[in-house]
């Protein structure tokens, strides 16, 4: 499948999740005689801010998705329980919306539940990991009465939510980017009743190529994305064996219809990109029977400290920060946390939050050694790679009000630009890198990725 080079920009619409058309491995580009990029005709950004979940050690990556052959029963396998003394949380652990804030928080609650079921009175119970898993665990657990205790690596808590508010300046998200209205909507009830701003992901579709510009409605766009989802997944229940997203694209004869005025190719693409943020990873690699949610449902994006939430889930609970937990040690008789500083931490029983990444790494280990069923579960299911850069500007010397940016059919490191001046009125920009791309900016220093910036969005300038 192939793509003819060109970049397109693309605006979000009411009822769009993420709208992304991108280059990446699964469409493969034609080159043409395109100008080298001229960065120096795009502004210095004012200020720039990145995470870099890849490199961060308490995480090893950004979301779990699940790989071509591997089966949901592993998120399953991933909340039994080790004695009663050892329990399991976290966003990989959802079987219902995994990959989600909302999902973590579930997950958080649904192991808290399982400890009620079994503490005694006078019992202490630890949760490792301060992010939206464990606070929501920690709420319940401290409302039932449970002596509990939060331990955290960080300095901060939140986890893989990582909100920022700079002096002066307006707060921002480099970890959770993104909340669904259907998926999150709790998490986006508790922002309310904080007072915390979100936006609705909405706004006008364009899409400018160098050969001039292409545009499809949106309702149309969606409608098309939709029942093409709804024909890979009837190609895929009739297949013998899984097989990728990006496969199944090209074998199924799904999205072979162009859009508006959008060519079948293009719409594939969309549909393929839709795939590798959400999954971050690349569609060759993204189960066709379980895929993630693509295109469809609307989603808001925080605007103000998304981590409040997290934050007062933890109000009046005993937590100890910068406390990374690298053994636990569990028998009948109870559970000991073998801390990065060589101490301990007894404890009677002990939920455990950290990351899909971290657990596959094994810089926790666990005596007895966790179950082979496990074992295989935390090695079926992929760890995705999301990176978010935050770019802010002395003014905009962009001439679009359109509220997302992709490319298609060009190789480029960070393939989707939100746009929002349209939304609060700064004059920023976020991009989202997934997949390959985003693992290879692990190594990028912070002025390389300044330049790349630059060469990025010179196609937007006026």
């Amino acid at each position: 499948m192939s793509f003819t080079r060109r970049t397109l920009l693309i605006g979000a619409g009411a009822g769009l999740t993420v709208l992304a058309v991108a280059a990446c491995t699964d469409v493969t580009p034609t080159p043409t005689n395109t100008p080298a990029p001229q960065p120096d005709r795009v502004p210095a950004p004012a200020a720039l801010a990145r995470s870099n979940w890849a490199a961060d050690p308490f995480a090893r990556g950004a979301v779990s998705y699940l790989p071509v052959g591997s089966l949901p029963e592993s998120r399953l396998a991933l909340q039994t329980s080790l004695g009663d003394r050892v329990f399991f949380a976290g966003e990989a652990t959802a079987d219902d919306e995994p990959g989600t804030v909302g999902g973590a928080t579930s997950s958080g609650l649904r192991a808290a539940r399982e400890v009620v079921d079994v503490v005694d009175d006078g019992e202490r119970v630890a949760i490792i990991g301060a992010g939206a898993a464990g606070a929501a665990a920690a709420r319940l657990l401290t409302t039932l009465g449970v002596d509990t205790i939060v331990v955290e690596a960080r300095d901060r808590v939140g986890g893989r939510i990582d909100s920022r508010t700079p002096n002066g300046g307006a707060s921002f998200e480099l970890g959770a980017w993104k909340l669904g209205v259907e998926a999150d909507s709790g998490v986006i009830a508790a922002l309310d009743d904080l007072n915390v701003a979100t936006v609705l992901l909405a706004g006008e579709v364009a899409l400018a190529a160098t050969d001039g510009i292409a545009s499809a409605p949106l309702p149309e766009l969606l409608a098309g994305e939709v029942t093409a989802g709804g024909q890979l997944a009837t190609w895929a229940d009739q297949q013998v064996e899984d097989t990728s997203v990006a496969d199944a694209v090209e074998q199924s004869g799904a999205l072979s219809a162009g859009v508006g005025d959008l060519p079948a190719a293009a719409v594939q693409a969309l549909y393929l990109e839709s795939i590798r943020v959400a999954a971050g990873a690349q569609a060759d690699a993204v189960s066709t029977w379980f895929p993630p949610i693509g295109l469809g449902a609307e989603s808001v994006l925080p605007t103000g400290e998304l981590a409040s939430f997290v934050a007062a889930d933890l109000e009046g609970v005993t937590l100890a920060l910068s406390t990374a937990v690298v053994g636990v040690a569990y028998d009948d008789d109870g559970v000991s946390l073998r801390l990065g500083s060589g101490e301990s931490i007894k404890v009677d029983r002990v939920i455990v939050t950290v990351p899909l990444g971290v657990l596959q790494a094994g810089t926790i280990q666990f005596t007895p050694t966790l179950p082979l069923s496990m074992r295989a579960a935390i090695n079926s299911l992929g760890v995705g790679q999301v990176e978010i850069v935050r770019v802010v500007f002395d003014e905009a010397f962009w001439s679009t009000d359109a509220v997302l940016w992709s490319f298609a059919g060009i190789e480029a490191q960070i393939s989707t630009w939100i746009n929002l001046q349209p939304l609060t009125g700064e004059t920023a920009l976020i991009g989202i890198a997934a997949g390959d791309a985003a693992a290879s900016l692990k190594s990028v220093s912070d002025d390389e990725l300044a330049t790349l910036v630059r060469e990025l969005l010179e196609p937007f300038l006026d």
